[in-house]
């Protein structure tokens, strides 16, 4: 899915085509440049899958009081000098790839 998203706030301009994003492991989201007052960077999201249910703590609270619609997701900002995003676009792109669901920190 592409947009042709124009969003300026206070210096913030979103400067590219949102696009799609998958990491190494399979994760998938979405990414976007952008320009501020203070240089350059991008916005990438992803949906993380649910834990399977051994990875789950029991809860004492009863099943229907559980909201079917929550998701987790993780956002990543990343900024650069004005100018400076082409120059790391492989260490950025790289770092955004390597993201695993669950993995150790």
């Amino acid at each position: 899915m592409t947009s042709n998203l124009y969003a300026e706030d206070r210096g913030f301009t979103v400067s590219g085509g949102r696009g799609t994003l998958a990491t190494d492991s399979g994760l998938v989201g979405v990414s976007e440049p952008f320009t501020s007052t203070s240089g350059d960077g991008l916005v990438a999201t992803f949906v993380l899958p649910e834990p399977a249910p051994s990875e789950t703590k029991p809860s004492i609270e009863p099943d229907s009081t559980s909201d079917a619609t929550t998701s987790r997701a993780i956002y990543f900002v990343v900024n650069t000098s004005t100018a400076q995003f082409a120059a790391n676009a492989a260490e950025i792109d790289a770092t955004l790839r390597s993201l695993t669901a669950g993995g150790t920190r």
